[in-house]
């Protein structure tokens, strides 16, 4: 069966196999994962920091997302991929915003309710307020369209 006819595509007949952007998505996986194993077993030895405690649950998560989206992207669901780069996009930047600021980690133990957590559009923009002002709400409509399915999420 030739790529047009299969119905399960696999890692050597995948659609969008040899795609630039696809194989930099392969290779930052790859070193996730590695990088994960190393860093795990280090974790389950030392008494862990609440970051640290944070880190363990967000990351892992994280690359379960990007590994969905691997596969989606392999079967040639470009759209439900797209959907959960939103999921993937937010758990990086619940990170990188609780290692620049770190007296916000409270709010993750206190269950990062939706009422009391910075909104992804203002987690992004403070992180980057120096070099990319504002980049929040320039990056986040276009997620959130996909994700809540409204009418943008149809073009």
């Amino acid at each position: 069966m030739d790529k047009k006819s299969s119905i399960v595509f696999t890692p050597d007949n995948e659609p969008y196999l040899g795609r630039e952007t696809v194989l930099a998505f392969d290779n930052a996986i790859i070193a996730c994962l590695k990088a994960n194993v190393h860093i795990a077993s280090h974790t389950h030895k030392i008494e862990k920091s609440d970051l640290q405690w944070t880190a363990c649950q967000i990351i892992p998560q994280g690359i379960s997302i990007a590994l969905s989206i691997r596969e989606l992207v392999r079967q040639g669901y470009l759209f439900g991929a797209f959907v959960l780069m939103r999921s993937l996009i937010e758990r990086a930047t619940i990170i990188l915003y609780l290692h620049h600021y770190p007296e916000k980690v409270e709010i993750w133990k206190r269950g990062w309710k939706y009422d009391e957590r910075p909104k992804l559009a203002e987690m992004l923009s403070s992180i980057g307020k120096d070099k990319f002002p504002d980049i929040g709400r320039t990056i986040t409509p276009v997620f959130n369209s996909r994700t809540h399915g409204d009418h943008e999420s149809a073009i």
